[in-house]
């Protein structure tokens, strides 16, 4: 009787060892390879010279228009500098990233919205930037409006100005 518990005792464990060897890990984010075939939202270069020639253009006539005044949000006079590019770090937008990702499980439809907006530098001019906010629908939700996670971290890190001379995007 012993030995027929002992044989039990050790099919049990020697099964519970062979499942354990074969049980799948669990894989960390680093483990995952994005599929990036497709676009993915990407443009051809081309096309990229082309709108931000079209955008200058826009801006060439209007906004460095010396009739306009510029006034902030108090109705202050202000100076302005409309740049077309932000640089950001490619560390802090993977960190924001991550940031929007923590949100997943409690929304659908992960995504970040741009927004254009203005902050000071450090002469007191106003200077065009770009802010990004986490977006998403709640979980569930099909509606097609993906709104702005209420209580996101907004990612605004970047620097305006002129890249270094040669690397614009209009000088391809």
């Amino acid at each position: 009787m012993k030995t027929k518990q002992i044989t039990y005792l050790l099919l049990a464990c020697i099964v519970v060892l062979v499942t354990a060897c074969n049980w799948p890990t669990s894989s960390s984010d680093d483990d995952i390879t994005l599929d990036c075939s497709g676009d993915n939202g990407q443009i051809n270069r081309d096309i990229a010279v082309g709108m931000v020639r079209q955008y200058e253009a826009i801006r060439n006539s209007t906004v460095n228009d010396d009739t306009i005044v510029y006034r902030d949000t108090s109705d202050t006079i202000v100076n302005f500098n409309h740049s077309t590019e932000v640089f950001f770090k490619l560390e802090d937008m993977k960190c924001f990233i991550e940031h929007v990702e923590s949100y997943d499980g409690n929304y659908d439809n992960l995504g970040i919205r741009a927004y254009l907006a203005a902050s000071n530098d450090q002469n007191g001019t106003l200077t065009s930037t770009i802010i990004f906010v986490p977006a998403g629908t709640t979980a569930g939700n099909r509606s097609s409006d993906i709104p702005n996670i209420p209580g996101g971290n907004v990612l605004n890190h970047g620097t305006a100005g002129m890249p270094p001379s040669g690397n614009q995007i209009t000088n391809p």
